[in-house]
C-alpha cells in the first residue's frame, strides 16, 4: 500500500506520523479478507485512529456534505430511499452502509452503483502503512479502512452528496469523522451491542446522539425514554428536532390496485402521494424519516414531490423482508435483535394466510439477545430450523436450539443447504420458507437461491 497523496507530515500527530509508505501489491481476495477481519478487536473510544488515517489522505470527507444516519433499526432502509430519492433528482449520490449480504462492494455506492472491483484495490493499496512499531490497538481496524475508503472513493468520483450509515453507535463511530454535514437522523433506539453502548435505553440514546452537530437538524423517530435523551442532545448543540409523533406525522393510503402511499406531515406542510415499495409496517416511520430530511435539505440538494416519488417507487433494499417467489417461496429478513424479530413477526403474522405451510430457519450471533428473540418468534412459528451463520461470532445451531421454549420442536442443522432442503420438505410447493436472525444468514442464502457465487 502506498500514501496517494503525500507524505506524512513531520508537524501531524504522533499517531500520523506511524503511518508510512511502503509497496503492497495484494490481490483482490486478499484484499477482501483484510477487509473482513473481525472486528472484535477492543474498541477504543475517540476517533484518533479515523481522523489520523483521513488526514493522511488529504482529508477526502472534507470535499462532499452529508446525511448522517445511526439507529439500531431502520437506519440502511432509511439511507436506500434517501440515497434513491437523491439520484432520482439528478445528484450525483454516494453510499455507505454495512454490512453487505453477498458482495463487499455493497457498502460503497455511487448512484445505487457499487464500487468496481479496479477502484476498491487501487483505493486499498493507496492507504497509508501502519508502521510495524505502532500499537496493535492503534491501527486502523478494518471498518476504519472501509471507511476511509469509502470517503476517498465519493471524494474522487466528485459526489455531490454522500449518505452515511453508522456502523455502530455514533459518537465514537468512524463514520463521525464527517464534518460537513446536513442533516442528522437517529432512527430507532432499542436493545442491541449493549456491551459498548450501555445498558439502558438513555445510554444506549446518547451514544447514538452524539453524531449530532451543531445548528444541524436532527430527526428521530425514537421514543421515550430515548428521545428525550435525542432532544436534549439536540438542544445542546443548537440543532432543531423533528420526531415522528411530533414534528413528522404520516398516513397511507391504497389505490385500486392495493399499491401503498403516503401522506407526509412535516411541520403540517403536505408531502402527498409517497409509494411505499419497502414492505412492512415499519417501514411507514422510514420513509417518514427519509421524505422528512429530504424535504429539510439546503435548496441546492432539496428535490420536489415528482422527484422524490420517482425515487421511492425504485427504491430496493435486499434482505428486509425480501421474498423469492417460487416452489416453494422464500422470505429473507435481517432481522437480528428483538426489535427487528418484533417486525418480522408482524409480518409473519399478515402474510402466513397466502401460504399452505410455514417453516423457518434460524441463525444468530451470539452477541445477540438470541432469548428475546426466538421468545417472540415462538409466538409466531413453531418448528424451527437452526443453523450457524457464516461468521466467528455465530451461536452454534445446537445451542439455538437448546434456547428454543418448547422441547421436541426445533431441529438443528449442520449447514443451511441441508435446513433448506429439510424446511422445503416440511411445507412443500405451496409453503413459505422464512430465513432470518442475522445478515450473514441472509447473504449466504440470497446467494444459494439466485445461484450465484458468494463474492464476500
Amino acid at each position: 500500500m502506498i500514501l496517494s497523496h503525500k507524505h506524512v507530515a513531520d508537524s501531524q500527530s504522533e499517531n500520523n506520523s506511524q503511518l508510512v509508505t511502503g509497496p503492497c501489491r495484494q490481490s483482490y481476495g486478499d484484499i477482501i479478507s483484510v477487509l473482513n477481519e473481525s472486528h472484535n478487536r477492543r474498541i477504543k473510544p475517540g476517533l484518533s485512529r479515523i481522523t489520523a488515517l483521513l488526514t493522511a489522505m488529504g482529508n477526502p470527507h472534507h470535499n462532499f456534505p452529508a446525511i448522517h444516519i445511526a439507529g439500531t433499526n431502520g437506519k440502511g432502509s432509511v439511507a436506500a430511499m434517501l440515497s434513491a430519492i437523491l439520484a432520482a433528482g439528478g445528484l450525483k449520490t454516494g453510499l455507505y452502509t454495512s454490512p453487505h449480504l453477498e458482495d463487499y462492494r455493497e457498502r460503497i455506492r455511487l448512484n445505487g452503483k457499487p464500487i468496481p472491483c479496479d477502484q476498491l484495490r487501487a483505493l486499498f493499496e493507496s492507504l497509508p502503512v501502519p508502521a510495524d512499531d505502532m500499537p496493535y490497538n492503534d491501527k486502523p481496524t478494518p471498518y476504519e479502512l472501509s471507511t476511509a475508503i469509502a470517503f476517498a472513493w465519493f471524494s474522487r468520483q466528485k459526489a455531490d452528496i454522500a449518505v452515511v450509515e453508522t456502523g455502530m453507535g455514533g459518537r465514537w463511530d468512524a463514520t463521525n469523522a464527517l464534518e460537513n454535514v446536513l442533516i442528522s437522523i437517529i432512527t430507532s433506539v432499542s436493545y442491541d451491542h449493549c456491551h459498548y453502548l450501555g445498558s439502558d435505553l438513555i445510554s444506549i440514546a446518547a451514544e447514538k446522539a452524539g453524531i449530532i452537530k451543531k445548528g444541524v437538524p436532527v430527526l428521530t423517530g425514537a421514543s421515550e425514554p430515548a428521545y428525550t435523551a435525542i432532544a436534549s442532545a439536540a438542544k445542546a448543540a443548537g440543532s432543531r428536532i423533528y420526531a415522528c409523533g411530533r414534528e413528522i406525522l404520516w398516513e397511507c393510503v391504497s389505490d385500486d390496485t392495493d399499491a401503498v402511499f403516503m401522506n407526509i406531515f412535516l411541520d403540517g406542510k403536505l408531502i402527498p402521494g409517497l409509494p411505499k415499495s419497502l414492505q412492512g409496517r415499519h417501514q411507514e416511520m422510514n420513509l417518514a424519516l427519509a421524505s422528512a430530511a429530504a424535504n429539510l435539505l439546503p435548496a441546492r440538494y432539496r428535490p420536489d414531490t415528482t422527484t422524490m416519488r420517482a425515487g421511492l417507487s425504485m427504491v430496493e433494499w435486499p434482505g428486509r423482508l425480501e421474498i423469492f417467489s417460487g416452489t416453494p417461496s422464500f422470505l429473507l429478513d435481517g432481522a437480528h435483535n428483538p426489535d427487528g424479530m418484533e417486525a418480522l413477526c408482524n409480518y409473519l403474522d399478515t402474510i402466513t394466510g397466502r401460504y399452505s405451510h410455514l417453516a423457518t430457519v434460524i441463525g444468530i450471533l451470539a452477541d445477540k439477545d438470541a432469548s428475546a428473540m426466538l421468545g417472540r418468534l415462538s409466538q409466531s412459528v413453531s418448528n424451527p430450523y437452526f443453523v450457524s451463520p457464516a461468521s466467528d461470532r455465530a451461536l452454534s445451531a445446537k445451542e439455538m436450539a437448546a434456547m428454543w421454549p418448547r422441547s421436541g420442536e426445533a431441529t438443528a442443522c449442520k449447514d443451511l443447504p441441508e435446513a433448506i432442503r429439510l424446511a422445503t420438505s416440511t411445507v412443500g410447493d405451496n409453503g413459505l420458507i422464512c430465513i432470518a436472525g442475522s445478515l450473514y444468514l441472509v447473504g449466504e442464502a440470497r446467494t444459494l437461491l439466485r445461484g450465484g457465487k458468494r463474492c464476500r
